[in-house]
């Protein structure tokens, strides 16, 4: 697995987030980035995979920045 702390664009917030289950990294209007991340729904869903956008601060190149710095 690979985490990164990214910031929460609505909270503020330092959040930690699993690379491996980012789809999508899109940039947003406000100037940060969209997560797509795959989540697994709870039991009254069926345990199924769903989608899931998380607004995010820092902006695709941050992040892509980020991963490669994991990887060097």
């Amino acid at each position: 697995m690979h985490w990164l702390q990214l910031t929460q664009a609505n909270t503020g917030a330092r959040v930690h987030v699993n690379m491996d289950r980012v789809i999508v990294v899109a940039p947003s209007r406000t100037g940060g980035s969209n997560l797509m991340l795959a989540v697994n729904e709870t039991a009254p869903r069926g345990g199924k995979i769903a989608a899931r956008i998380l607004p995010i601060r820092e902006t695709p190149d941050e992040i892509m920045t980020m991963i490669a710095q994991l990887f060097g």
